[in-house]
């Protein structure tokens, strides 16, 4: 039996009894498992941390092919919401409704009766949180969720975060998640799946082999996800970092979709000269970016048309951006090589003007 913030699940046999308290009222549920099911449930046990669009949507699509999967959200507010409604996602591709398996876990760190110590030992822990959420209260509350067996997953945007987690966390288990999935969360409980991509996974520690997350791998694959391990991981996210340092700033300034940044010649051009700037960074730092990455960016923008970035979704919203890490994370490496970077400083600083933080 497995207690956690007002959710009780007890399984026997073929059948799992869900119970839930929620404005003083008792709710139960009981679900039988046919014989896949169960065969799944036998195996991983995975954590999300963060229940923003993307891990709102792993959760779900994931539950059904876990052992145990365990949510966890920074606020005790929409842990409350979770409890009380489920994960609610919206397919784009047939307008259907997703639901999670019945079994999973909600929890979140902001509640002081939270303890680690009664969970699992997960065999993975999937980061889905923004760059600034990775402050040292966080990576210790993450720390103490890992075992000596388990990988830390991180599906940030921009770079820095490694740095700052293997600071309590070994190299070894740490590893690096790009995606190109579409998600947009339209409530604390409902999660729109706006476009299916890939996603790529690797050691963050170079010259390590992928083959330890193969399983993780297939795990994605079973939940209807495209996912590959990558030995050339870092090239990815490189290379995904320069998208994000061309598209995402000029979307949130300008308050448009990705599509329509390249209706214009003014706007291709803005784009073209942040291009320029993120290659001689990645050329100061020896790293080496696919040779047909512009026409990367433009793809994006066709493929994503009427998608919103994260970015702008993020000022529309009044949150916090992450141009900390991309935009600025480049203005960074290129002062330590005495670069000029010009474009990527407007952009930087006018967004700064739109950001909460």
């Amino acid at each position: 039996m497995i207690s956690r913030n007002s959710l009780i699940v007890i399984q026997q046999h073929n059948k799992i009894c869900l119970c839930t308290s929620t404005a003083g009222r008792f709710f139960v549920l009981m679900v039988s498992l046919n014989s896949e099911q169960q065969e799944r449930r036998e195996g991983m046990n995975i954590v999300v941390i963060g229940a923003g669009s993307l891990g709102m949507l792993l959760t779900a699509k994931l539950a059904s092919y876990c052992k145990r999967i365990e949510l966890v959200t920074r606020t005790q507010a929409q842990a409350d919401a979770l409890l009380a409604e489920g994960i609610q996602v919206k397919d784009q591709i047939d307008e259907r409704n997703l639901q999670p398996n019945p079994e999973f876990i909600i929890s979140s760190y902001e509640n002081p009766a939270y303890d680690n110590r009664l969970a699992d030992v997960p065999d993975y822990v999937l980061l889905t949180v923004k760059q600034f959420a990775i402050d040292d209260s966080f990576i210790r509350n993450v720390a103490a969720r890992l075992g000596k067996t388990s990988k830390l997953i991180c599906f940030q945007n921009g770079t820095g975060h490694v740095e700052r987690l293997i600071t309590q966390i070994s190299s070894d288990q740490i590893y690096l998640a790009i995606t190109t999935e579409g998600a947009k969360r339209i409530s604390a409980t409902t999660v729109q799946h706006t476009g299916h991509g890939i996603t790529y996974m690797g050691p963050s520690k170079p010259n390590s082999a992928p083959s330890e997350i193969k399983d993780l791998c297939n795990l994605l694959k079973s939940a209807g996800f495209r996912a590959e391990t990558s030995n050339r991981i870092i090239t990815k996210v490189w290379n995904k970092l320069v998208i994000n340092s061309v598209i995402n700033p000029l979307t949130a300034i300008l308050r448009v979709k990705n599509g329509q940044l390249i209706q214009s010649e003014h706007s291709i051009q803005v784009m073209r000269n942040l291009y320029a700037e993120a290659l001689k960074v990645a050329q100061a730092e020896s790293i080496s970016l696919s040779e047909d990455l512009w026409e990367q960016i433009v793809e994006v923008c066709e493929r994503t048309a009427a998608n919103h970035s994260s970015m702008l979704q993020d000022v529309l919203a009044g949150r916090s951006t992450e141009i900390n890490w991309i935009n600025g994370a480049l203005l960074t490496i290129g002062d330590k090589h005495h670069l000029a970077l010009p474009v990527n400083q407007t952009v930087y600083h006018l967004v700064k003007t739109m950001d909460t933080s």
